[in-house]
This record gives C-alpha cells, structure tokens and sequence, in this order.
C-alpha cells in the first residue's frame, strides 16, 4: 500500500461507525437466492441485478451457477464497503477510495449542488479487476445539509470509462443524475446510468430505452454508445443498425433521438433522420 493510500485508509477507519463487526466481515451468503436477495438489497443499481439474474436464469448451466454466485459475493462485498465509508471532502484529495478497482487511480473529480437538497461528491476512477481486467469506474457521495460526513450514493466499475456525471433540475424538487459511461471490450456500449431524486429518496431509472422503443426505431437499432447531449434536454445523435448489418458498421443511417423520463424509465419519444435514405 503506497503512503499515501495508508493515509487515505487511516481516514476511512477513522471516520467509520464503530461496531464490532462491520458489514464488509459478515458472512457472505452461500446460496445464489441468498446471494441475489443481499445484493438486491445493498446495491445503488437493483436494476442492473436484476438484469444479471434474468441472464443467468436464460442462459443457465450447471457450470455458471458457481461462476454466477461467485460475482455476486464480490458484488456483495464491494457495496458492504461502499455503505460502510463516512468520508469528509478532504480524504477525497487524498486519494482513490477502493470499493471495487485495484490499482485505483483518480482521473476527475469534482461537486454538484442540488440546491437546498443535498451536495454532490464525484470522483472518475480507473484501474482493474481480476475478474475484468483493466477499467474505469465513478463514485458519488452525498451530503444532506450544510454538515456531517459524505455517505456513498451511487458506485460502478462495470465500463471501461466514465465521464463526470451531471446534475440536471426537473422541477419539482426532482432532479437527474446522470453517469456517462462505455462499456469494455471492442462495441463501445453505453454504461451510462441514471438516478432520480423525488420526494426526499433516490431511485434508479431504467435506461433500457430500446426494450420499449415499439415502431419508433422502424425495426431498427442502436448497438453502440449514441453520442449523448445531456445539456439541452435528453438527446442523442447515433448511426442506426438494420438487423442483418455487421456490429461494426450500422448501414440503416443516422437520427436524432429524443428521450424523457415517464414514470421512472428512460423513453424514447421521437426519432428524426438526418440525411441520407431513411
């Protein structure tokens, strides 16, 4: 451990609740029920749980239910962390905080206000997994009032890389936050994630646009990270994919796409072309 993690470490411990077994020592569940319902109930995204259930369950072997259970346990472990730290916004310049990512390095870090509501910590990370290998990761730490310690909010190390994330005002006292991310390997998918703050509590919302799309995309598809413009509403600009074109290369054109959040799913509300036959 470098010096300056020991120092960061140190803050850690020393600004956690004291007990006498903390949450990250308790016995990992054994069963992938067991294992599906603790991580269900510890992590920032249960959306994205449920989709690695759903998964598991279609493509089922005895083979994977050892595999499976096992990334759940590590999933388990990572968010035990995560909701033990009580961290103030100095140890943020001290370093990394290691939830999921060896080797853990800070490539940004910043706040966000949400008005009189709450305060926003970020930090973009990178590093890597024994499970995944190298890639990036985004905390965001939450403060209610003017005071006391910064508590975790949202944590992801599933990309290759994320941006800074974004706080958007919805009215209402509602507001948006928003995680740019790509995912690893050669498709460059969208990681991005999404949480909404109403009445007092966060929520995940369900960026599974595409599921719900119906005859908007006329049969076609969205295979790669659109090129997201989260500062003038929800838009997106991407080349469209007809079922039969390679992965690497949509042929069926480019369109503009425009989102809104209804009923705490992202939804694609209208498509335009830009240029070409579409």
């Amino acid at each position: 451990m470098t010096a300056q993690k020991a120092v960061l470490a140190a803050a850690l411990l020393a600004t956690s609740p004291a007990c006498s077994q903390t949450p990250a020592a308790a016995p990992l569940p054994t069963t992938v029920d067991g294992a599906y319902r603790e991580a269900l109930r510890l992590s920032p995204l249960p959306l994205d749980v449920e989709v690695e259930q759903r998964d598991w369950q279609a493509n089922r072997s005895d083979s994977d239910d050892q595999y499976h259970l096992e990334r759940l346990q590590r999933r388990i472990a990572a968010d035990r962390r995560a909701r033990a730290l009580r961290v103030q916004p100095a140890d943020l310049e001290k370093g990394c905080l290691e939830i999921e990512l060896q080797g853990c390095g800070v490539s940004g870090g910043g706040f966000l206000r949400g008005g009189d509501d709450f305060t926003l910590h970020w930090q973009v990370q990178d590093g890597f997994t024994e499970e995944d290998g190298v890639g990036g990761g985004v905390v965001v730490l939450e403060r209610r009032g003017a005071s006391g310690p910064l508590t975790p909010l949202v944590w992801t190390s599933e990309g290759s890389a994320y941006e800074a994330p974004i706080l958007s005002f919805e009215g209402e006292g509602q507001w948006l936050l928003i995680l740019p991310g790509v995912s690893r390997g050669t498709g460059a998918g969208d990681m991005m994630r999404m949480m909404l703050f109403r009445d007092g509590v966060w929520r995940q919302i369900d960026t599974d646009w595409q599921s719900r799309a119906g005859d908007l995309l006329k049969g076609r598809e969205v295979r790669h990270r659109p090129n997201w413009n989260f500062h003038d509403g929800l838009r997106a600009i991407t080349p469209l994919w007809n079922a039969a074109d390679a992965q690497c290369c949509g042929e069926a054109g480019v369109a503009l796409l425009e989102f809104e959040v209804i009923g705490d799913k992202l939804t694609l509300t209208e498509m335009k072309p830009l240029g070409g036959d579409n």
